[in-house]
């Protein structure tokens, strides 16, 4: 081991000048071997920038040139940075990878293909090596349906405070959104419902074919009407309005009166859709 007033020169010749053995990825290797083989100069060369690298860290100094950093925390000196600086931004305006210097880099990237996938396996090395040392932390609570308690309690506690239980800053209006949110979520609704119909999809499991002329498979339809009957006979046997679960403010309906004004809402546009349907049908034959 060398101590940390040793010079490169001394760590060169512990490492080279010993006939013996050499360090490898592959582990201790005969130096005669090396001398055989090729590609021996890059391997001296990556093997005495890394001890001396390494050296230099440990010593406080620059990694590259040697020098004390001035630096509380870094491996660098500041001329060192800034000649990194000029040479990348000097490879970035003539379009050449910053790494590697040898090809072309990506269109709207730094580095070429090659260098981007060596840093992806470097990056999930690293990422792998270090949550194996990470304590593993215990999984979250969940209920028995798969929601995190934590999530029922933000939302009961949003909903206690009057305001949305999405966004947490306007006040709520129906069913417990604001206006904006409820409007983003109806959005995003109709999305999904459009594009799983074009697929042929079932649009409540996403994963079956639905039904001919229908948007349900049979399973999820015979499931949803189940559910739908038990809800329908609790909210009636509770007293309560059968659409939204909310209380009845009028005596013999088994609706309230905003769910009686929207399903009436929705029948009248049911009919209108009907009837223009029906006059069209009756032109074209009349046509004919």
């Amino acid at each position: 081991e060398l101590s940390v007033q040793a010079t490169d020169e001394d760590i060169t010749s512990a490492i080279f000048y010993d006939q013996s053995v050499t360090i490898t990825k592959g582990g201790m290797v005969p130096l005669d071997e090396w001398i055989e083989n090729r590609n021996w100069s890059k391997t001296r060369k990556k093997l005495t920038m890394a001890f001396l690298r390494t050296h230099h860290r440990d010593a406080g100094l620059c990694i590259y040139c040697g020098t004390p950093t001035l630096r509380d925390k870094g491996t660098l000196c500041r001329n060192c940075i800034d000649r990194q600086v000029e040479r990348r931004c000097d490879l970035k305006l003539r379009g050449i990878c910053v790494n590697c210097m040898a090809q072309k880099a990506s269109t709207g990237k730094t580095v070429c293909l090659d260098c981007a996938a060596k840093h992806l396996i470097a990056g999930r090395r690293s990422y792998a090596k270090a949550a194996a040392l990470r304590p593993k932390r215990p999984a979250a609570p969940r209920t028995a349906g798969g929601t995190y308690v934590s999530t029922l309690v933000r939302r009961q506690t949003l909903k206690a405070r009057g305001v949305c239980v999405c966004c947490g800053d306007h006040h709520q209006t129906r069913k417990d959104l604001c206006v904006r949110c409820n409007n983003v979520k109806k959005s995003r609704a109709e999305r999904r419902y459009k594009s799983l119909r074009e697929k042929g999809l079932c649009t409540l499991c996403h994963r079956r074919p639905a039904m001919a002329a229908k948007s349900h498979c049979d399973q999820c339809a015979r499931l949803n009407q189940n559910k739908s009957m038990s809800l329908y006979k609790t909210r009636k046997r509770k007293r309560l309005c059968v659409s939204c679960g909310g209380g009845r403010d009028r005596r013999g309906f088994l609706m309230c009166s905003s769910c009686s004004k929207i399903l009436s809402a929705r029948w009248r546009r049911r009919q209108q859709r009907q009837r223009v349907s029906a006059a069209r049908g009756g032109g074209s034959e009349a046509t004919r």
